[in-house]
């Protein structure tokens, strides 16, 4: 009885340590996509990560950016990988905080130790780069902006900076004959460097009124432009900012030309202004011309998997996965050696066009274009 009574003890130990390893296992991998660790052993695999603000204000962007670097992921794995290894995607939330973003990039480099990371935001990139030299691991920047980001040779940008979002925005003002132009601007890294980079290219005047991330209420700004005799407004500033500014410069009677940077083509920017009436000018990428069949390739696979439209966040983080898969080549599987592929790139095609590369930094090309009845037309062919 005592010999039988010990070996269901047994049995009942075993099946309890079986299940707390496999709850710890599951747990363990519940942040990673692509493909299933356990089944592969980690000299077979090539882990990627991703910062990205998946909860908090930014959400949305960095849901746009996962889902495209899954849907990338996804489609290297079904063609058998990157020279026969599977790729892995490992994902952390910045919840769209800087102390939050460092982290979960440093809970990534220590327990998931990925040979790149990306990471999103210009504040949480301009945190995450110094790290990225420390840790001696390569890093990819997008959406953000902000001047002098890739200051180590292990910091990256796949992303327009303010140089590339300026000029189209000065094609349209001096098209317009405009001579005063106010910036309306989010006091952040991108916000400020928009102003400071409109000002250095533009022959007019400029001047601007910025605002804190929590501002609804623009009245005290746009009337302080509007005292100044402003031809135009350049509004900066996420989504809500940019709608609600614009909505209350109406209410104000104030009759500029309206200008957007490439936020501008998200859809609820785009039937915002359709709705208010307001024609806008703005430098779109080229991810939205309906002629492009690679861009409309991707963006009805895109639908197709997720039931939701593609946007040039979506095809930035789809194009990043296949910037890393270039940086390999035949054998480059290291940090160190992905580090100096990326270095070495010097053409890309993406989803989001040709590429302009300048040393470590990558941005896709913004054409001069309206928003206008909720669509984009672009001017220059």
């Amino acid at each position: 009885m005592k010999t039988m009574k010990n070996k269901i003890w047994l049995i009942v130990s075993i099946a309890i340590i079986v299940i707390i390893l496999l709850v710890a296992i599951i747990g363990s991998n519940s942040n990673i996509t692509g493909l299933l660790v356990l089944k592969t052993p980690e000299e077979q695999i090539i882990k990627m990560g991703a910062v990205l603000p998946l909860t908090g204000s930014t959400a949305f962007a960095g849901e746009q950016i996962r889902d495209g670097m899954i849907m990338a992921v996804d489609e290297i794995n079904a063609k058998g990988g990157i020279n026969g290894r599977q790729v892995v995607l490992v994902l952390g939330d910045s919840k769209s905080n800087v102390q939050e973003g460092v982290a979960a990039f440093n809970n990534m480099t220590n327990l998931q130790d990925p040979v790149v990371i990306v990471s999103a935001m210009s504040s949480v990139a301009m945190a995450v780069v110094p790290l990225a030299e420390q840790n001696q691991v390569p890093v990819i920047a997008t959406i953000a902006s902000v001047p002098n980001l890739t200051t180590n040779e292990w910091s990256f940008r796949y992303f327009p900076t303010a140089k590339q979002e300026v000029p189209p925005i000065v094609e349209a003002a001096n098209d317009l004959g405009v001579k005063k132009i106010g910036v309306l601007y989010l006091n952040d890294d991108f916000g400020v460097s928009m102003f400071n980079t409109l000002k250095e290219q533009y022959n007019g005047e400029v001047v601007g009124e910025s605002f804190l991330i929590s501002t609804s209420d623009f009245r005290t700004q746009l009337n302080k432009l509007k005292y100044q005799d402003v031809d135009a407004i350049l509004f900066v500033g996420f989504s809500s900012h940019i709608i609600n500014s614009i909505k209350q410069s109406k209410e104000l009677d104030m009759n500029v030309a309206v200008f957007i940077p490439s936020t501008a083509a998200f859809k609820d920017v785009r039937s915002a202004l359709n709705e208010m009436n307001v024609k806008a000018y703005a430098g779109i990428p080229e991810l939205y011309r309906n002629d492009d069949s690679k861009a409309e390739d991707f963006k009805t696979q895109f639908k197709a998997k997720y039931n939701k439209d593609a946007d040039h966040y979506a095809t930035t983080g789809y194009d990043i996965v296949y910037l890393i898969k270039k940086s390999i080549g035949k054998s480059n599987y290291t940090k160190a050696e992905i580090k100096d592929g990326l270095s070495e790139i010097t053409e890309f095609n993406g989803i989001n066009g040709d590429a302009s590369i300048n040393g470590r930094e990558f941005s896709f090309p913004l054409v001069q274009a309206t928003i206008e009845n909720g669509n984009i037309k672009y001017i220059n062919n």
